[in-house]
């Protein structure tokens, strides 16, 4: 979108939450020994603004556009992760590793390695734990009239993703459902600015010059660090192997077109050149895979 001769802006909210939703169908809804439901929690507000018009009429234009979203849910929990949380958390405690929906060390959750934890206190880390998304976008553009044959548009995009237990309640690499200690953290920072000059050269002729930067920083850092251990086609427990933990990228680029307009016919010539870093890690089996 880009700005007019005339103000004009919007505001929006969009809201959701376990109240207003039914149920998640596959969610199993007993805890077993407990009579207990367990969480079906939804919390999600989508929301945003935009605003755009003349900074100087017929010549100069703005338009500027923000939104969020804050969510938070329950993940979807296998069955053999339920049906045997004690018995999961119990073989943890005994090589000294946190129980299932607890990010901090073992003794940060109340236990002590070797000592078995009650059946409270298993499912009370799984009934706490969330899945969450806090991310924010922005889109600001800039038009500018440079001569009647000659217009500059300059824009730039930005998002931010601040997301917890990601991978949790999904099939991961082999074949297992991850559960809350393969949990991760995704973090992202994209941003752009691009700027092209659109020139009229005659009626059928239009040249097109554009320069890009752009950068990504995109993280995805195990929440727990606990090694993986893959129960095949069932559940993936810790640190799952089969992702990046990071990656770093910025690419410019700088472009010309001309577009020539010759009756039904349109032809396009130009040059576009890229330049582009990157940096990727990917740890394998680090710490551990058992």
């Amino acid at each position: 979108k880009q700005g007019t001769n005339d103000f004009h802006g919007s505001l929006y909210e969009y809201f959701q939450n376990q109240a207003l939703d039914s149920r998640n169908l596959l969610q199993k809804s007993i805890e077993p020994g407990l009579g207990k439901r367990l969480p079906d929690a939804l919390r999600q507000n989508q929301f945003g603004a935009t605003l755009g018009g003349p900074i100087s009429k017929d010549k100069t234009f703005f338009f500027v556009n923000y939104e969020g979203k804050r969510r938070a849910e329950s993940p979807l929990f296998p069955p053999d992760l339920v049906n045997n949380l004690q018995v999961i958390d119990d073989s943890k405690a005994l090589v000294g590793l946190a129980p299932e929906g607890c990010s901090k060390g073992l003794t940060a959750c109340g236990g002590v390695p070797g000592t078995a934890i009650s059946a409270a206190q298993a499912y009370g880390f799984l009934n706490k734990f969330l899945k969450t998304a806090d991310n924010d976008y922005g889109f600001a553009r800039l038009d500018h009239q440079i001569t009647p044959n000659n217009r500059l548009a300059v824009r730039y995009v930005v998002e931010d993703a601040r997301d917890s237990g990601e991978l949790v309640g999904q099939t991961l690499d082999g074949g297992g459902i991850g559960v809350p200690s393969g949990g991760r953290n995704l973090l992202i920072r994209d941003q752009s600015v691009v700027a092209t000059v659109d020139s009229v050269l005659r009626p059928n002729l239009v040249n097109t010059v554009l320069a890009q930067y752009s950068r990504r920083h995109y993280n995805f850092l195990g929440a727990t660090g606990q090694p993986d251990f893959s129960i095949l086609n069932d559940l993936e427990v810790g640190h799952n192997f089969g992702t990046n933990d990071r990656l770093y990228e910025s690419r410019g680029q700088l472009s010309d077109s001309i577009s020539w307009v010759k009756g039904n016919h349109v032809a396009k010539f130009g040059a576009d050149g890229n330049w582009l870093t990157s940096l990727e890690n990917f740890p394998g089996f680090t710490p551990t895979r058992m």
